[in-house]
């Protein structure tokens, strides 16, 4: 059965480029050593970020839920942040600047993370906001929860990757730790669908 997602287009807009940036992350991340795929790379994913942010703020823009807005645009600051931290390491890279490598695939693992949050996010408030009640099926409901759980469950890997590279690391524990409560959140919602 293929479930339909009226006026959700909105999610389309996050989840294409979103796959085209890990994607080329990936690429990155296993390329560090080698500028010329770091800033082949780094030239498609950062246009990307910045039109999945412009993405964000106009698609909040046009919400009518506050808390709503506030996290898409909080998400979309969050990758933004992340999008300058990939770019300054990308080009300590390709100047081959001495230790420089391991920033390169941190800044690499926060970038998927966070664009991983970001299409969490809009999957969570996009169909909330745009279907109408009539719209608004059992079906659709249980889709989006469980794209969102997905979504959530790819992220808590990620977060327990970066754990398992650098256990001493509290920042991949925090995000560990976050990325567990997202699952928990996500497997509510989906019970709750």
């Amino acid at each position: 059965i293929k479930a339909s997602s009226p006026k959700v287009q909105g999610l389309e807009e996050f989840s294409g480029p979103a796959k085209a940036i890990e994607e080329s992350t990936l690429v990155m991340r296993d390329n560090v050593d080698k500028p010329k795929i770091v800033i082949k790379e780094t030239k498609t994913i950062s246009p990307l970020i910045a039109d999945l942010v412009q993405t964000s703020k106009k698609v909040a823009a046009s919400l009518t839920d506050g808390t709503a807005q506030n996290k898409l645009i909080k998400a979309a600051q969050t990758l933004h942040g992340s999008r300058t931290h990939m770019i300054n390491a990308a080009k300590a890279a390709a100047a081959k600047t001495p230790g420089c490598e391991e920033d390169l695939k941190k800044a690499c693992d926060e970038v998927i993370q966070h664009t991983k949050k970001l299409v969490s996010v809009a999957s969570r408030v996009l169909p909330q906001e745009s279907a109408t009640p009539e719209l608004k099926s059992q079906n659709d409901l249980l889709v989006n929860a469980a794209k969102s759980l997905a979504l959530s469950t790819s992220q808590l890997i990620l977060a327990s990757k970066v754990v398992s590279a650098r256990p001493k690391d509290s920042t991949g524990h925090h995000q560990l730790s976050n990325s567990a409560k997202e699952v928990t959140d996500a497997i509510q919602a989906l019970l709750n669908a």
